[in-house]
């Protein structure tokens, strides 16, 4: 049975995307990326989206089915130009990529540290921003521990940061 975590977020991500935004895909394991990629090509949206991987092990541009390694410059310019419009990213994205190209960001697994989610979120909320407002969607299941981690990060955030629009995306949980 697929994970319902992993399903949602493609839905979300393929939402945005048939929306026209360019989307990135944060989570921190890499087994995650690959379940993603796996439900991304399991409803044929790599026929329709080139993408981008930015782990820590692998970094390249799927167009065409064609998988092209390429360095973080190689990705930012091939987002800011339109030929990718999704990124799938591991924690090694959180810095020194400025992915602002993107307006929509989804954390899938949301980081327990205010810091390491900022992080993230100045992938995409960072100078050079054309969007007016930046969507941050953070994944997760209801009345689980990182439920609870995330509502008290969510308070710390919102008391510091106005401009970032951060709704909820809960799981059922059967």
């Amino acid at each position: 049975r697929k994970d319902l975590k992993i399903k949602e977020t493609i839905k979300l991500a393929n939402n945005c995307l048939n929306n026209k935004d360019k989307v990135l895909v944060f989570s921190r394991y890499t087994d995650t990326i690959d379940a993603l990629l796996d439900e991304f090509h399991i409803l044929g949206q790599h026929k329709i989206y080139n993408y981008g991987i930015y782990t820590g092990n692998n970094s390249c541009i799927v167009s065409s089915g064609k998988a092209t390694q390429c360095d973080k410059n190689d990705l930012k310019r091939a987002l800011f130009s339109g030929e990718i419009k999704i990124v799938f990213c591991s924690d090694a994205a959180s810095e020194g990529l400025n992915l602002q190209a993107a307006r929509i960001l989804i954390n899938v697994d949301v980081p327990w540290t205010p810091a390491r989610l900022e992080q993230r979120i100045g992938r995409v909320a960072r100078l050079g921003q054309v969007a007016e407002e930046v969507i941050i969607y953070n994944v997760w299941y209801p009345n689980s521990i990182e439920a609870q981690m995330y509502n008290r990060i969510q308070r710390r955030l919102e008391n510091r940061v106005s401009s970032i629009s951060l709704p909820i995306i809960t799981i059922p949980s059967h």
